[in-house]
Formats: C-alpha cells, sequence, structure tokens
C-alpha cells in the first residue's frame, strides 16, 4: 500500500540506491550474505528494513512469499546490487511468469523510507498455503534471529513449520 502520508520533504532523507544499481530486498536464506553473493555478484549490504502491511507466507510450493496484509511487517536484508544482476536474477527465477518483482518502500530501523525491491513467487492470491520444509526455513529463521528482527515475527514462522 502506498504511504499516503509521507510528507514531500520525506524524500530528500529517502535511502535510494546509486545510478546503475537497485535496492534488494531479500528476506529469505539470501539474509546470510554469503548465499546473496551466490545469486548476484557483490551484493553490499545497506541495512535491514521491513516492508509495512506485507505478511510472509508460505505458498503450496513450500516456498517463502510476500502477500498484503494489514497490520503486520515482513523483515528482510537490503543490498544495493546492479542492476544487470538484478535482471540475471529474474532471469534465473522465471520472471514474470514463475516469480514477481516489486518495487515498493520499506522503512530502516530508524523508520526512513527505502525505495527497494523484492521478487515473490507468482502466486498473488494463494489458492492453498502450503508448509514449509524445516531444512527451506531453518536457515531464514536462522538469519532473522541473528539479525535482531523481533520476536513476534519470528514465532509467525511456526505456523509454517513446526520443527522450528
Amino acid at each position: 500500500m502506498p504511504d499516503q502520508n509521507m510528507p514531500t520533504h520525506a524524500v530528500s532523507g529517502m535511502i535510494r540506491p546509486q545510478l546503475g544499481n537497485r535496492l534488494w530486498f531479500v528476506y529469505d536464506a539470501a539474509m546470510n550474505p554469503q548465499v546473496a553473493a551466490q545469486r548476484v555478484p557483490d551484493p553490499v549490504f545497506v541495512t535491514t528494513a521491513h516492508i509495512p502491511s506485507r505478511r510472509l507466507m508460505v505458498s503450496k510450493d513450500g516456498v517463502a512469499m510476500i502477500v498484503p496484509r494489514r497490520d503486520f511487517r515482513v523483515f528482510g536484508i537490503v543490498y544495493e546490487v546492479a542492476d544487470v544482476a538484478l535482471a540475471a536474477v529474474d532471469v534465473q527465477l522465471g520472471v514474470p511468469h514463475l516469480w514477481h518483482r516489486y518495487g515498493c518502500l520499506g522503512r530502516d530501523p530508524d523508520h526512513r523510507p527505502i525505495l527497494m525491491e523484492f521478487h515473490t513467487p507468482a502466486q498473488p492470491r494463494p489458492s492453498r498455503l502450503g508448509q514449509a520444509d524445516p531444512s527451506y526455513l531453518k536457515p531464514i529463521v536462522e538469519a532473522a534471529r541473528k539479525w535482531g528482527f523481533p520476536e513476534e515475527y519470528l514465532d509467525q514462522f511456526r505456523f509454517w513449520c513446526s520443527d522450528i
């Protein structure tokens, strides 16, 4: 949902990428810098962040996805990556048929707006929610703990996999 209450002067404090780069929000195992480096060359850590009015859910295929949901937040890591590197991720994921890439306004820990992009499976309204394999979710939960995300956010993962 767009932030309708953002005053124009707040744009000057917005976290934006350098020319030729993108800010890539990750909420899965790529929160681990070594995993991110396997997906894109030379990702540069920018900040931790969250996307308001979104919820992490698990698709019927057992993959983490982001869906609109009032009163929830999705936490993750923001990396600065080259435009061409993010385009290569699009090709690997099968954007736009299997996955989508969306732009959004997130917030850093100081609530500064961040112009960033994220990938999510192409199931905007999942017809059936799934269960995630513990081996898939455990690295995500470990990274979320490492980065100090709120405990109530970590509790949500137990809904998707009771073995965490």
